[in-house]
């Protein structure tokens, strides 16, 4: 079962890679095409909760979830877990740009298009078990997020979604969880969702440039996973003065134009 997550006051891996971010280093096994990526394992789509939202350049981490037995060690429920973050543009906002190596660049601001006071990039998740039995509220699931714009954010001063604790209220057997969130919702918010444990920083600037860290991650028995990326938000570029004379005498123009040709 796929649950898609549209939050509203109640709402809502093993790393081949690792480069220093903020105090949680930048996680993943892989980066790529998410949707192609689960087309080979489970074929379930992947759209993040919405339409049109872009499935390139996600970060891609796995962790073999399955169950042996005690005994004899031999396989008794074999489970892929399987991890994704995506940094993407909201609506007609600037495009967010990824290095491959863990870092997205995206634009600070409000969004083009979508809810008022939003920022111009969303942060888009997905986690699945797959090929066995076993369901999400079986791992303990975790969004963590940051607030604080500076670099080096301590783990301590991050937020954390409680994803489990969310499915067990919502839907329990459910194996496959994506959404898209924007850090200015109240999905956020301490004391808006039950399910948050508040960033010390308390509340999120879309103007903000800086650093920030977020990462989904997965705890199955003694057994940890993550998928972890960073950030970097930089301040819009306004047009030079000339430019901004330019546009208006070719909108002049185009104006004048429209007038004789009428």
């Amino acid at each position: 079962m796929t649950l898609k997550i549209v939050f509203a006051a109640v709402a809502l891996a093993c790393t081949s890679h690792t480069v220093q971010a903020a105090t949680l280093p930048i996680e993943f096994d892989l980066t790529g095409d998410l949707q192609t990526v689960v087309n080979g394992s489970s074929g379930t789509t992947v759209d993040f909760g919405g339409s049109g939202i872009p499935t390139t350049q996600s970060a891609i981490g796995f962790q073999d979830a399955s169950i042996f037995d005690a005994t004899n060690g031999g396989l008794i429920d074999a489970n892929l877990l399987t991890l994704a973050l995506n940094i993407t543009p909201r609506f007609q906002s600037p495009a967010v740009g990824f290095d491959g190596a863990g870092t997205y660049s995206a634009v600070a601001g409000n969004s083009t298009g979508g809810s008022p006071g939003t920022s111009a990039w969303n942060i888009s998740f997905f986690a699945e078990l797959s090929g066995g039995s076993r369901a999400l509220t079986d791992v303990g699931l975790e969004l963590v997020f940051d607030f604080d714009p500076g670099q080096d954010t301590d783990e301590t001063d991050l937020g954390i979604i409680d994803l489990s604790s969310f499915l067990t209220a919502t839907d329990p057997s459910a194996q496959v969880i994506q959404g898209s969130q924007n850090l200015a919702f109240s999905t956020f918010l301490f004391g808006t969702n039950p399910f948050v444990s508040q960033a010390a920083s308390g509340s999120f600037d879309p103007f903000a440039p800086g650093s920030y860290t977020v990462s989904l991650r997965a705890t199955d028995g003694g057994a940890q996973s993550a998928v972890t990326v960073n950030v970097d938000v930089v301040a819009a570029v306004p047009l030079p003065a000339s430019s901004l004379l330019l546009l208006a005498g070719v909108g002049g123009l185009v104006m004048v134009r429209r007038r004789k040709t009428k």
